[in-house]
């Protein structure tokens, strides 16, 4: 990869200064566990909004939040392995090791009670077999429909990242410039939809609402999202904006006509999750050269570092809300009555997040490390330079 010198200098780089300059990164993704928040408030809540608060947030934006932690997820990993693979003697086994340690410690943890919340050792009602949990636990279960989300609850999102993981590497290495990454950005969002259209006229598929859900979230059809990460990347390290201003604008020019026709024709041109792909490369693109207060901020901010533990344990929280009866507050008044509902959902799952995060999460990170450091010469500077691309 052909990378501007002065992104990839970091004799100057302080620790502070590392997390001032990622900020955005964890904002972003405070924005999306908020959407994905929003959604399943009106989603899995007894009380009936009304039609227009349920197309908003359930819809629409809500469940993209998903779409958001893609987006950033691939270009977080492309920020950090650019800078180790100069440095660490083996550069892909550790990205393997801290992508496993990063995650795993903490949905294993949340398999072990989502099993539990569902009766698993009391009559195992829902009938998990024991591949299904073994395929969980080893994160392929994105690869079986009736599979994908039935033991940890928004647990589908989590394989098919595991399963980009696998792919990264590859993907980096080959795709080394911004033109050859875009082409095959197009190619596949052209090929994956061509794919999901085939599969969607299948009668056995088109009859089955969570056959059609499952083509949807597999990994195929997110594949483009991740990939849109990755162009962003290489729009600010190749300096896109300044060399291609006139094709950049007309690319815009294109989007937003697109966006237009998407709302006034029938039949949609471009799906809704890679739509929102491209708003989501663009505000992410936005956000790194501009950190709007309104956006990225210490609470926002704070939300994203803890987004993670924050995801795996929201549904808990409000199944231990609706449990006690502590959803329908404002009967009479279904607007308020959502605000109240997502905000004590929202302080309350927080405070386990947060807990969650300074143990399971700390704990897992930190033995990657150890594990990693024990075969790999790392410096105070590289430790620096990497102080939110973990």
């Amino acid at each position: 990869m052909q990378i501007n010198k002065k992104h990839d200098s970091s004799t100057k780089d302080t620790p502070a200064s590392i997390l001032q300059r990622y900020a955005y990164i964890d904002a972003l993704r405070g924005i999306a566990i908020l959407g994905v928040l929003l959604a399943h408030v009106s989603h899995y809540s007894n009380v009936v909004y009304p039609s227009w608060l349920q197309i908003i947030t359930a819809v629409d934006f809500g469940p993209r939040g998903v779409q958001l932690f893609y987006v950033v997820s691939a270009f977080t990993l492309c920020l950090s392995l650019n800078k180790r693979k100069h440095i660490e003697k083996h550069a892909i086994r550790n990205f393997y090791i801290r992508r496993f340690f990063r995650i795993a410690p903490l949905f294993y943890l949340a398999i072990l009670y989502y099993l539990w919340q569902q009766n698993y050792w009391q009559g195992n009602p829902f009938h998990f077999s024991i591949l299904n949990i073994l395929s969980t636990v080893t994160f392929i279960n994105s690869i079986f429909p009736a599979w994908i989300n039935n033991i940890v609850y928004g647990g589908w999102s989590i394989a098919v990242e595991t399963s980009f993981y696998l792919l990264f590497p590859l993907l980096f290495y080959k795709l080394k410039t911004f033109r050859l990454t875009f082409i095959f950005t197009i190619i596949a969002i052209v090929a994956m939809q061509s794919l999901r259209l085939y599969l969607l006229s299948l009668s056995l598929i088109h009859q089955n609402f969570d056959l059609q859900t499952y083509t949807f979230e597999f990994f195929p059809s997110q594949l483009p999202v991740f990939l849109i990460g990755i162009v962003v990347f290489f729009m600010m390290h190749e300096n896109i904006v300044n060399r291609y201003k006139k094709q950049l604008k007309f690319f815009l020019v294109a989007v937003g006509l697109l966006l237009v026709l998407q709302e006034l024709l029938p039949l949609k041109l471009v799906p809704g999750h890679y739509t929102y792909g491209l708003l989501f490369g663009s505000l992410l693109f936005t956000l790194s050269k501009y950190p709007y207060k309104l956006l990225v901020n210490k609470v926002i901010v704070y939300i994203g570092k803890i987004s993670f533990s924050l995801y795996l344990c929201h549904t808990a929280v409000d199944y231990w809300m609706t449990k006690l009866g502590l959803y329908h507050y404002l009967p009479a008044n279904p607007y308020l009555n959502f605000m109240l509902h997502f905000f004590i959902l929202l302080v309350a799952a927080s405070g386990i997040a947060s807990i969650l995060f300074f143990t399971v999460e700390k704990w897992g990170i930190i033995l990657g490390k150890k594990i990693i450091n024990k075969y790999e010469k790392v410096t105070p500077t590289y430790i620096a330079s990497t102080a939110r691309t973990w």
